[in-house]
């Protein structure tokens, strides 16, 4: 699925996880990461270890994860963070990003808390680790319905489900 609005934005951020997240203050906090990045290499490559987490299927999340949803980043049409090299994996749970040129610890978890960076494991977008599963979506109602994921990272959501309607153009 690809956004094309901020109402696919939202959804998206609902039913994807990324590497870090924007908390309650505005502030980039670690989601998917076990703990911050550690710099090596003066800030040009930062080493970075996923915490236990899964996504709506039961799948673990795991760094093979993270190099595929960050090369389909790069070479999609709205590739935006070119100083992004590569990610190496290393193991099933820890990988390095590296960079072209230095990233500051604080301006690299801001970069890494967009919703355009979530990490999915691959096929048509509707399986996640956010929050929130699909359940359902009504291309002629424009609707996509969504459950509490009831072994979220994070704990289970407070509501029980939503419905967001209008304004989207996912692709279901």
């Amino acid at each position: 699925a690809r956004a094309r609005s901020f109402a696919d934005w939202t959804a998206m951020s609902l039913i994807h996880a990324g590497l870090y997240r924007f908390g309650s203050d505005g502030e980039a906090t670690v989601d998917l990461l076990a703990e911050p990045p550690r710099s090596l290499k003066r800030g040009r490559v930062w080493r970075c270890r996923l915490r236990p987490a899964r996504y709506h299927d039961g799948r673990r999340v795991r760094a093979d994860h993270v190099r595929r949803s960050m090369a389909a980043l790069a070479a999609g049409p709205w590739a935006w963070w070119p100083a992004l090299a590569s990610v190496r994996v290393r193991s099933d749970y820890e990988f390095d990003l590296v960079f072209s040129q230095t990233q500051k610890l604080s301006e690299l978890a801001q970069t890494l808390a967009s919703p355009a960076l979530s990490i999915w494991p691959g096929g048509d977008g509707r399986v996640g680790a956010g929050p929130f599963a699909a359940v359902a979506w009504s291309p002629a109602e424009q609707a996509l319905v969504l459950a509490a994921a009831e072994r979220h990272h994070r704990g289970r959501p407070y509501l029980d489900g939503l419905t967001l309607a209008g304004g989207l153009g996912v692709d279901g």
